[in-house]
C-alpha cells in the first residue's frame, strides 16, 4: 500500500521542485558583478533565421567534364616527308632491321662543336634486360654511324640517355644504371672529340639512388652559370 502511496506522490513531488527551482533567484558568484544577465529567448527564433538543409534539387548541377579531343596529324609520314624535301631538307634512319639489339628506347641528340649530330639511346633484347647499354651514333659526312656500344658499367638495365654540350663545347652523356627505377644510379661521360673517345663513367653522387640528375630532358644554364635538370623517380 505504501508502495503504491510513494509511487503516485513521487510526480507531483518532483514538479514541484522544479517550480520551486524555476521561481528562485539565480545565485551570482562574486566574479561576475557588475556583468549583464544572460536572458535565454522565450520563444523559438523565426523560421526564417533557421538554417536549413540543402535539398538534392536546390544543390548547384555537376558541371560534366568535356570530352579530350585527340587531334590526328594532317599529313601522313609520306607526305611529311615530302615537304621536308621540299623546304630543303632531309629524313633519315639512324640504323635500320640490321642492328645488333632488339629493342631500343629514349633517344637523345646533340650538335656538337664541329657541327656534328650525336645520338644515343638505350638499347637491348627489351627494356629493363640485363643486356640493355647505351648506343651511339655520328652523323659526319652525310651519313649516320654503325651503332657502337658505348657504355656499359655492369651487368644491370642502363636507361635513359641524355647528351648535352656545355660551353666549353665539351659534350657530356648523363645515363641511368639499375634494374628498378627507385634504385637508379645517375653516370655520366665526357668526350672532347665530337663522341670519338669518351671519359670513363662516373657516378654523379656516389651511391645515390633514386633518378637525380638528367633523366629525360637536358639542363638549363642559368645567368650564373649553374646547370638545373629535372629528376624523377617512380614508386608503386
Amino acid at each position: 500500500m505504501l508502495s503504491i502511496l510513494f509511487r503516485r506522490l513521487m510526480p507531483a513531488i518532483c514538479l514541484v521542485l522544479l517550480l520551486g527551482a524555476a521561481d528562485a533567484p539565480v545565485r551570482r558568484s562574486p566574479l561576475s558583478k557588475g556583468r549583464p544577465d544572460i536572458i535565454a529567448p522565450s520563444h523559438t527564433p523565426p523560421r526564417s533565421t533557421i538554417p536549413r538543409k540543402i535539398r538534392a534539387k536546390d544543390a548547384e548541377p555537376v558541371k560534366e567534364t568535356p570530352p579530350i579531343v585527340v587531334r590526328h596529324g594532317e599529313l601522313s609520314p609520306a607526305q611529311f616527308l615530302g615537304k621536308v624535301k621540299e623546304a630543303g631538307g632531309r629524313a633519315d634512319f639512324v640504323f635500320e632491321d640490321t642492328r645488333p639489339f632488339a629493342e631500343c628506347h629514349a633517344s637523345t641528340i646533340v650538335e656538337s662543336a664541329n657541327g656534328q649530330l650525336l645520338c644515343a639511346w638505350f638499347g637491348g633484347t627489351k627494356e629493363k634486360d640485363d643486356d640493355v647499354a647505351i648506343w651511339l651514333s655520328r652523323f659526319a659526312g652525310g651519313v649516320w654511324s654503325q651503332p657502337q656500344k658505348v657504355v656499359k658499367v655492369n651487368e644491370t638495365a642502363h636507361w635513359n640517355p641524355v647528351l648535352f654540350r656545355a660551353a666549353n663545347s665539351a659534350v657530356y652523356l648523363f645515363f641511368k644504371v639499375g634494374r628498378e627505377i627507385p634504385l637508379w644510379e645517375t653516370c655520366w661521360m665526357e668526350t672532347k672529340d665530337d663522341g670519338h673517345t669518351w671519359s670513363k663513367p662516373v657516378e654523379l653522387v656516389k651511391h645515390d639512388q633514386g633518378g637525380r640528375g638528367p633523366v629525360k630532358n637536358k639542363p638549363i644554364v642559368l645567368s650564373d652559370g649553374t646547370w638545373v635538370a629535372g629528376a624523377s623517380t617512380e614508386y608503386k
